[in-house]
């Protein structure tokens, strides 16, 4: 099965389109992630894996491998330094928190490399050749919303039956955007049974963004900002 990925996920007004009754507004993981549990570490790490790596990968100029092992070091110090503890969220969102705790590890990174290389000690990394110009913030709420959409889309996939999560992947999935008939004739299922299936699939879909950003929302009215910011 094709990784989610690689896949455009511009669609997702259209998916998360309407109304639906939500469970109270929590911000779970990350109150668990303070108090040490591990399953909310990885929620988190999953979650912000991917727009850390970019952040650090194009904003800070890093390339591939050292930008992988970076990443790797700094959800390790978040673990070992205890640094969600620290997060204050009437002073701001946990993204806004996490930027922030990016950017000081990054300094301290390449402050502790120009030393080395004081030293005698470094080889100098050498920049991949498509390296782009450093980004702004923009790029990590891009690629935190693609990480979440990502994850939400895993999800679906594991919750629905295989035969309606073909049905959303052959409609929402495919950058050719086909039609009901199209769909209907690659998966072999009734134009009408990709009516259900897509009705099925994009009320889950809602469910499941929901409470992703939830998670991590202390308010309704932080709730509320996100989904508008996010989706419109």
């Amino acid at each position: 099965m094709n990784h989610p990925a690689m896949y455009p996920l511009n669609v997702e007004t259209e998916i998360l389109a309407g109304e639906a009754r939500f469970e109270p507004t929590r911000w779970s993981v990350i109150l668990a992630a303070r108090e040490g549990a591990r399953d909310a570490w990885n929620d988190l790490a999953r979650l912000y894996w991917r727009p850390v790596y970019r952040a650090i990968r194009f904003r800070w100029s890093e390339p591939v491998e050292p930008a992988k092992d970076l990443t790797q070091a700094f959800f390790a110090a978040m673990l070992e330094r205890d640094w969600v503890r620290q997060f204050e969220p009437e002073r701001g969102r946990f993204r806004t928190f996490l930027k922030a705790a990016l950017d000081n590890f990054m300094r301290n990174a390449r402050r502790d490399e120009a030393r080395l290389k004081r030293g005698g000690g470094a080889i100098p990394l050498a920049l991949d050749d498509d390296t782009p110009v450093a980004a702004t913030d923009d790029l990590f709420e891009r690629e935190w919303r693609r990480s979440l959409l990502e994850q939400a889309v895993d999800e679906l996939r594991r919750d629905v039956r295989p035969e309606v999560f073909a049905v959303f992947r052959a409609y929402y999935l495919d950058p050719d955007k086909p039609t009901y008939g199209d769909v209907a004739a690659r998966t072999g299922a009734s134009e009408s049974d990709v009516t259900n299936h897509l009705h099925l699939a994009r009320a889950r879909m809602q469910q499941i963004v929901r409470r992703l950003v939830r998670e991590s929302a202390e308010t309704e009215r932080d709730f509320d900002d996100e989904m508008r910011e996010l989706f419109g």
